[in-house]
């Protein structure tokens, strides 16, 4: 009981501390409902505080101190405002203009997959001079620009000038336009030493980390300086479901250790104390020039420094003093940053770091010294390094809900199990970077001392990310966030109880914990995969991934989802091994993008495609790779048949092309397919149907109808279907007497989220007259069609 008294006094000793914390938070929330007001509210409020706080400063108290920071929070985002809007962007905005611009490169090209349309790359830029009626205007304007993929090579601070059309930025966005251009970017050349240098360091850790593992070379750039174009995205989507993203991410926790680790060794040095700052400043130099200057990097820099600052011997009580002076620092730099996730998400990591990863890692020592030797007993900075990733995930675990919509249960195991680990990769990545801008051969070498820890971080990951029920739903919004945020701080301050208590009666909280884990797990979700599945309608988001169960460990795929992760971490769960063909029912990006990592990871007998190439972009893409993986493609057309192993499919459409609606949505490829082996003699058929729409609208559905009531053994499928995949995604532009004709006792709808209002309430209407089960995979995850049972009737199972 004592430890509890303990962890409670010096609990109750922090709340002095954390009353530094008040103005800067304050601030923080004015200055983020401010940025709705006009600017002229904001000066005449910000003067208003500021003289008021200096008036209560008579009697220094934390309330002046509040007022006076929330009105410099208020005074510096008027001044923003104004700078921004002056000059006549927003005007042309309007006006639906055209003009030619110049201006600056604020951050890193973002690429999005537009679905059905090429990749969309949004660029943020600051105008520094526009062309438009007949004028020429220096301005200092932020403004987003909607480019193609001739943008994607930009990179920050580069300086670009090009013709374009303006439009009105979204209400409540710090762009005051967009941008949409007429022409490629004119690229002045970039002449800057910083930058160079920037580029010449992360080029020769690329170069050096190549020969690795590939979870290990994509990852050791990530745990460095942030630098993902290496990770495979199947790795990206695991890390992301056991909450071990924010490792690969340029923060503070990434200079924390490289700070932590370098100090903890000057410190054993003569070294007098203030050369050790400069040395810590020295770090943190050479830590934004190789993860690149950009604000993001700059504020993951300013955190890092707070963070090491709070485990200094000498300077320990300045951590959250520190913290508090930099985020009104920073909010008076960028106002916007008040309503950005990265800053949020930076502030509570580093708040973590303070109050919990030093007592953290003093607690993981004293359990680990108690199972090992004396002799062998690790130096306190082991402890903190390891508390590290762990007090960075709890303090941001109510933040990340809010962006993934889910809790992943194995999230703090899996942090924990990475904590040993993430220090040895970062500090062998950050090494082998130095010595690699210097001599390749001596960095090619030194990389391998970080290929095991940073192998075994990914396996954890892959291997976390397919614990059953590893993830579970979160009710999603502010509720949502805020439910987490109490749950955790319960855990928090009844922590040091809990642990009283489980060292007190282990025998009995084991045997609690036990009954309450078999009670309410989620049977479905232990039972994943089900061992008797035919059919699999993957959960890829908005967009289409199937999976038809041919033999053992073999399979046919149809269409491979919108995106790169999805549609591999499906046939991962379902154990596939080869896949004897790729069906893609047309061309849209929804359900082409995941090919390549498809390709790369299966063996794939023959590529199936619709015989109408639209979009052409999207027929290219896949002829491409087509080509590189050496696999043929065959176009389907209505009437073909088709076999392998267990599974029978005939093509009902399409058959010919239609030029009204969308003439790549009308021309998906309809699949009708039997499912299982033939029964034996006095054994019951336990095959199944389905029915596979692609995304038909209207016109194909009507087309297709009208063959049905012609074509007499299509009818006797129709009577007996006990899967449609719904098509569309959801979408309300259908023919209803087709679907009618077809009803299935479970309708699947391959979802996520989206802009399109997918899946409208006409479509899970008809839906539900039709007295189909309606199975959403953005709801229920992985929806698995079984074997018929003996009696005849359909099963369905689902992920969760």
């Amino acid at each position: 009981m004592k430890d509890v008294i303990s962890a409670t006094g010096s609990l109750s000793d922090k709340r002095a501390d954390l009353r530094v914390l008040i103005p800067a938070m304050v601030a923080w929330a004015v200055g983020l409902w401010a940025l709705a007001w006009s600017p002229a509210a904001r000066m005449v409020l910000g003067i208003g505080a500021v003289v008021a706080g200096l008036w209560m400063a008579r009697r220094w108290t934390l309330t002046a101190l509040t007022v006076a920071v929330t009105g410099l929070i208020l005074l510096t985002s008027a001044g923003q405002a104004w700078r921004q809007s002056a000059g006549p962007v927003e005007d042309l905005a309007t006006a639906g203009a055209s003009a030619h611009v110049r201006g600056s490169v604020l951050a890193e090209p973002i690429v999005v997959d537009a679905l059905g349309e090429r990749p969309l790359v949004l660029v943020r830029l600051r105008i520094t001079q526009i062309d438009a009626r007949g004028y020429r205007t220096a301005v200092s304007t932020p403004v987003l620009v909607r480019g193609d993929e001739r943008w994607r090579g930009l990179q920050w601070r580069e300086e670009v000038s090009f013709s374009a059309r303006l439009r009105e930025a979204r209400p409540g966005s710090p762009e005051r336009a967009v941008l949409v251009p007429l022409e490629s970017p004119h690229v002045s050349v970039r002449e800057s030493a910083l930058l160079a240098a920037s580029d010449h360091a992360r080029d020769r850790l690329r170069t050096a980390v190549d020969p690795l593992p590939r979870d290990a070379r994509g990852l050791v750039p990530a745990l460095v300086v942030g630098d993902t174009s290496l990770t495979p995205p199947d790795l990206s989507e695991a890390m992301r479901a056991t909450g071990m993203a924010h490792l690969s991410a340029v923060s503070g926790s990434n200079l924390a250790i490289c700070l932590a680790a370098v100090m903890a060794v000057v410190v054993l040095t003569p070294i007098h104390r203030r050369w050790r700052v400069l040395i810590g400043l020295a770090v943190i130099a050479v830590f934004i020039v190789i993860a690149r200057p950009e604000p993001s990097v700059l504020r993951a820099a300013l955190m890092g420094a707070v963070g090491v600052l709070a485990f200094s011997r000498a300077r320990s009580a300045a951590g959250l003093p520190a913290l508090a002076a930099t985020v009104i620092t920073l909010l008076a730099i960028d106002p916007w940053l008040a309503r950005s996730y990265g800053f949020v998400l930076s502030t509570l990591a580093t708040l973590g770091l303070i109050l919990f990863a030093r007592p953290w890692g003093r607690a993981i020592l004293r359990g680990i010294h108690r199972v090992v030797p004396a002799r062998a007993r690790l130096p306190p900075w082991v402890g903190d390094a390891l508390a590290i990733p762990v007090a960075a995930h709890v303090m941001t675990a109510p933040v990340v809900v809010l962006l993934q919509g889910h809790v992943s249960l194995i999230a703090v195991i899996a942090n924990l199990l990475a904590a040993p680990l993430v220090a040895p990769a970062t500090l062998a990545g950050a090494a082998t970077t130095i010595v690699a801008s210097f001599s390749p051969t001596l960095g090619g070498w030194l990389a391998w001392t970080s290929a095991p820890p940073a192998w075994l971080i990914a396996q954890i990951g892959r291997r976390g990310a397919q614990v059953p029920g590893a993830t579970i739903p979160w009710p999603e919004g502010a509720p949502g966030a805020l439910l987490l945020a109490g749950i955790l701080l319960s855990a928090l301050l009844a922590g040091p109880w809990l642990g009283w208590v489980i060292r007190s009666w282990p025998t009995w909280v084991g045997s609690g914990t036990a009954v309450l884990l078999v009670t309410t797990w989620p049977v479905g979700s232990v039972a994943w995969p089900p061992p008797d599945w035919e059919l699999v309608v993957c959960d890829v988001g908005q967009g289409d991934g199937i999976v038809l169960g041919t033999e053992e460990q073999a399979a046919v795929v149809v269409d491979v989802g919108p995106d790169l992760a999805a549609m591999p971490a499906c046939l991962r769960r379902l154990g596939i091994r080869e896949l004897d063909a790729v069906i893609l029912t047309h061309f849209d990006s929804d359900h082409i993008s995941g090919l390549e990592p498809v390709l790369a990871g299966w063996p794939v007998a023959e590529i199936f495609v619709s015989p109408v190439p639209e979009p052409d972009h999207g027929a290219a893409q896949v002829d491409r790779l087509a080509g590189e993986h050496g696999i043929p493609v065959r176009e389907l057309r209505a009437g073909d048949q088709l076999a392998w192993g267990n599974v029978r499919a005939e093509v009902w459409w399409p058959a010919r092309t239609l030029h009204s609606g969308s003439e790549a949505n009308n021309a998906s490829v309809v699949l009708a397919v039997e499912l299982g082996p033939p029964p034996t003699d006095g054994e019951p058929d336990r095959r199944v149907r389905a029915l596979l729409l692609g995304d038909i609208e209207r016109e194909a559905g009507q087309a297709i109808h009208a063959q049905l009531r012609r074509t007499a053994h299509w009818q006797a499928f129709a009577s007996r279907i006990d899967l449609v995949k719904t098509p569309h995604h959801g979408s309300a532009n259908l023919h209803e007497p087709f679907l009618q004709a077809v009803p299935g006792a479970l309708a699947a709808i391959s979802v996520g989220e989206n802009d399109f209002g997918h899946p409208t309430e006409s479509h899970l209407r008809l839906y539900r007259e039709l007295g189909s089960v309606i199975g959403r995979t953005d709801q229920r995850g992985d929806i698995a069609l079984l074997t018929r049972s003996d009696d005849g009737d359909v099963r369905w199972q689902a992920q969760r």
